[in-house]
């Protein structure tokens, strides 16, 4: 049987996701364009460690044996090697500047004045926030196998490496437009750049995004336990 914890957050995160995508579609109707679904794409990748988080915790709670095991370790592999595209929604807010609109933003009062400006910062905004939250739920649940497994300590130092691990594929999405599906589709050229991309761009970047991901989790995280207890 299925926690109806996680059926409850899994109905929230549904339906806000199909909020967004509702948001997306008309703004691809009104301007009879395709762009605004890059951010429906990828919600739906940010899905994918979501799912396996929640497949991982009901098989650890739920399975016995060693082929649950098995599958237990493959899907937290799959989890891992997908969790940075979550949070990579947040590199989305470029496509404001790079976008074609149809008038020139001279000044800051443009944003002031023209709702399709607002329209893109919110969509965008809230697929950012589905798409973090969505691995931050993946990771929380992932935490508590891994405290349950060995120990509290060991559960944080995963967390520290999931975090800055995830900074550097977000680089490697966003600055080298590497994807998830390279590792099967392209192994040799993702690990060959993987080997040979150690620079200062690459160092900065990784640093920088996993230590924002690390302390906003810190801080869901306490407002976690604070809800389980306010006393």
């Amino acid at each position: 049987m299925i926690n109806k914890k996680l059926i409850s957050i899994f109905s929230v995160f549904f339906l806000v996701t199909m909020m967004a995508v509702v948001m997306a579609t008309n703004g691809s109707y009104k301007l009879n364009t395709y762009r605004y679904y890059i951010y429906v794409w990828n919600m739906f990748l940010a899905w994918i460690p979501f799912v396996f988080s929640l497949i991982v915790h009901n098989r650890y709670y739920k399975g016995k044996g060693i082929i649950n095991s098995i599958l237990i370790f493959i899907c937290m592999g799959i989890w891992l090697l997908f969790y940075p595209n979550a949070p990579y929604i947040i590199t989305d807010f470029i496509h404001i500047s790079v976008s074609n609109y149809p008038f020139k933003i001279e000044d800051t009062l443009e944003f002031q004045r023209n709702f399709r400006i607002w329209y893109d910062f919110i969509l965008i905004a809230f697929c950012a926030l589905i798409g973090y939250l969505l691995g931050v739920a993946s990771l929380y649940l992932n935490q508590i196998i891994v405290k349950d497994k060995f120990n509290n300590l060991i559960s944080w130092i995963f967390v520290i490496i999931v975090s800055f691990l995830s900074g550097y594929g977000i680089y490697l999405g966003r600055f080298v437009r590497f994807n998830s599906w390279d590792i099967i589709s392209n192994p040799m050229k993702l690990f060959g750049y993987i080997i040979n991309s150690f620079k200062l761009e690459a160092i900065y970047f990784t640093l920088m995004f996993g230590m924002v991901l690390l302390f906003t989790y810190i801080l869901v995280y306490n407002l976690i336990i604070f809800k389980n207890n306010p006393k």
